[in-house]
């Protein structure tokens, strides 16, 4: 009889504690609570939207679950414990999942907690027949053992796989690679790493294992959050962090489990089965197009047993998959963007600080990094507890950054992948700390298709980097921009050739110069003017804000669905805060701002961010931040109300200030006021102080410190 079609579900957030070890002084209860509470923060659920709970665990009383869901309420809801040895969790999913996807609940919260007994696994009701005794007595026929392991059906495995041509050193090589790994999860128990020689020469427990190769028993808890489609469609700001579950399955032992093969004894056939069916489900051909694959590997030898079973080597290719490095990060089943991760990128330029506020923001779980921001990083860290192991620094090879790649590329489900995000940026904000900008993968290729398209538009070459050192000609390079010193070079070097970067200007030679406009839309890409109200489209020639709905606009703002519509309309046009008129050849100028931004040499800089520094300073009673105008370009100024008896002079702001902030947002001056203008709701009116800053120039102009500009 066919499987019912089942509905979508998804898993919104999920809730982990650190491993500790048994006997420790935490109880499952404490456990079990704190994984369920981080997984309902983090899914922005209370315990009244749960419909169903299911408690998973092997080592504990029948009714653990409601002593630990209780803790979270009593809400009369029903509570199933479950217990399937090492596929508990797996199947306290598949039972959620199930219930969602057949109607019975729309949001399930899935518990897993264990406390467990110290030393080797061992059978607790000892006046009954033991479950696994039938597979015990065949792998004792099978493969003698020399010394009793942990756990005697697991270290079956390595038989067939040694039979196949692995060696020691490969299961080993495992064990190296996953202590390795324990560096970069704050979950760890244990955190050490080992070379090869040092696993190889722990005590054997069963050949080939060793004592460094098998995991050590670990108190722990964990939860998930399982909802439906209508769940999510009635909470449409949670809708960006759900997952899919696009394929599930569990099984049981066929009757080939007991066939006489090593491997089916500790579950290659099994494996195999569901795999096969997982797939299928979701629509994926193999496990070779699967880019991150998370194993239960409680020993190096299940590792390689499951590696050959699950399909991501060839059949009795698994140690040669090892040799090659595929199982560790940049091998070939783990990858980052392509695997579904989210990049985020910082300013290189950023302090300990905003370093700290991105990361924390983000979730970001690595960290990238030059050598040369290590100590910022390390300072970052060291303010939010960031985990220093998930730190990597990038190696000195040389970028391959041009070319085109012959590789075949995989074609994804674009259904999927249209809302998907592949990056957050953090460009600065209007309301103090910047905030994520999600940008999907339909929309980074969307901006490469505009891309590919205007570097197509001729045959000739774009780019002649090549051209100079192969003529043997000098090439002179500006570090920093400056319009006198750029003349200067190009008289005094007699340059040539000069690169500079533009915005997008189509050239026509029938056209007057319009060196002030920004440019026209970019392929694909729709704009509008619309009144102060944002509800009329202005015509040519009159001011307007810049509204675009481009494909490779912004998806929303992270984790903030109530900046996300302030800023983007229900039909997707971007409000872009910039005023802009539009000239009779359709070409546009920007010419104000309706946000607040400062901008920078390019980047934008938020008052709000500095006002919050500079309130932190102990002798500054009050304070507001506004752009002015330096020589073509803005700078932060400062208005500052001093608190009663201090002293303190600009020299002090200016350093306190440089000492928190990068080079682009310090102050070019600080004008000490008597106080800030705010309206009856205390915002502070700003247009007043750029007014005044306008009109008093010449005094302005007399604050500046040139020291801190010369540094931008």
């Amino acid at each position: 009889m066919p499987a019912r079609q089942i509905a979508p579900a998804y898993v919104l957030r999920v809730g982990l504690t650190k491993f500790v070890k048994p006997r420790g002084k935490v109880d499952y209860t404490e456990l079990g609570y704190e994984a369920g509470i981080k997984a309902m923060l983090d899914a922005h659920i209370t315990y009244d939207d749960v419909n169903q709970g299911i408690a998973c665990y092997c080592y504990g009383d029948s009714t653990c679950g409601q002593r630990v869901f209780y803790q979270f309420g009593m809400t009369g809801i029903p509570i199933y414990n479950t217990n399937n040895n090492c596929a508990t969790a797996s199947t306290g999913l598949v039972m959620a999942r199930n219930a969602v996807g057949y109607g019975a609940a729309d949001c399930v919260f899935v518990v897993g907690f264990e406390k467990m007994n110290p030393g080797s696994l061992e059978r607790f009701w000892k006046d009954r027949a033991d479950p696994i005794g039938r597979s015990v007595a065949m792998s004792e026929q099978i493969r003698p053992l020399t010394k009793a392991p942990p756990n005697k059906r697991t270290t079956k495995g390595p038989t067939e796989n040694i039979r196949h041509g692995a060696k020691p050193r490969d299961f080993a090589e495992i064990a190296r690679i996953n202590h390795e790994h324990s560096q970069r999860n704050p979950y760890s128990q244990f955190r050490d790493v080992y070379t090869l020689e040092e696993i190889l020469k722990s005590p054997v427990i069963e050949s080939p294992l060793t004592k460094l190769q098998c995991c050590p028993t670990s108190d722990g808890g964990a939860a998930a959050v399982v909802v439906s489609q209508a769940f999510l469609d009635a909470r449409p700001e949670l809708k960006s962090q759900a997952i899919l579950i696009a394929g599930q399955s569990m099984g049981t032992d066929p009757i080939t489990t007991f066939n006489g093969t090593a491997a089916n004894l500790v579950g290659a056939g099994i494996t195999r089965t569901i795999t096969k069916a997982a797939l299928a489900e979701a629509g994926i051909p193999s496990m070779q197009d699967i880019k991150v694959c998370e194993l239960h590997d409680c020993f190096s030898a299940a590792e390689m047993v499951f590696i050959d079973a699950l399909g991501i080597s060839e059949p009795g290719k698994a140690h040669e998959y090892i040799r090659q490095g595929h199982n560790t990060y940049g091998g070939r089943t783990v990858s980052g963007i392509m695997a579904g991760g989210i990049i985020t990128t910082a300013n290189p330029g950023f302090v300990a600080r905003e370093l700290a506020n991105q990361l924390q923001d983000s979730g970001a779980r690595f960290l990238l990094l030059a050598e040369a921001s290590l100590e910022t990083a390390l300072q970052a860290a060291k303010l939010i507890d960031y985990n220093r192991g998930s730190m990597f620094i990038f190696d000195d090879a040389p970028l391959q950054g041009h070319g085109r790649s012959e590789r075949k590329g995989i074609e994804g489900n674009t259904a999927d992948c249209v809302r998907q995000t592949v990056a957050i940026l953090y460009p600065s904000g209007t309301t103090g700390v910047p905030k994520g900008v999600e940008i999907t993968h339909y929309g980074l290729v969307a901006n490469c298709c505009q891309l590919d398209y205007l570097f197509n538009l001729t045959p000739r070459l774009l780019f002649f980097a090549t051209v100079a050192p192969y003529r043997r000609l000098p090439v002179y390079i500006m570090k920093q921009y400056s319009l006198p010193a750029m003349l200067n070079n190009i008289q005094r070097f007699r340059i040539t050739e000069l690169t500079l970067p533009t915005t997008i200007l189509s050239w026509d030679e029938r056209e007057t110069s319009t060196t002030q406009a920004v440019g026209e839309p970019v392929p694909n890409c729709q704009v509008k003017l619309m009144d102060e109200d944002g509800i009329n489209e202005v015509p040519a020639g009159q001011r307007g804000e810049l509204w675009a709905p481009c494909p490779n606009v912004m998806k929303g703002y992270w984790r903030n669905p109530e900046a996300t519509r302030d800023t983007m309309t229900a039909d997707g046009w971007l409000k872009t805060g910039d005023i802009a008129f539009r000239d009779e050849n359709g070409k546009y100028s920007i010419v104000d701002r309706k946000k607040e931004l400062i901008k920078v040499k390019g980047n934008q800089v938020a008052p709000a961010e500095l006002e919050a520094l500079l309130l932190g300073h102990p002798d500054i009673q009050d304070a507001a931040v506004v752009g002015v105008k330096v020589g073509e370009d803005e700078r932060p100024l400062a208005y500052v109300v001093r608190k009663a008896g201090s002293n303190i002079m600009a020299e002090d702001i200016f350093s306190f200030m440089s000492e928190r902030t990068a080079k682009i947002k310090r102050l070019c001056a600080v004008v000490f006021t008597t106080g800030i203008p705010k309206n009856p709701s205390g915002k502070i009116l700003r247009r007043q102080l750029r007014e005044r800053a306008a009109k008093e120039s010449a005094d302005v102009a007399s604050h500046f410190n040139f020291d801190q500009m010369a540094k931008l």
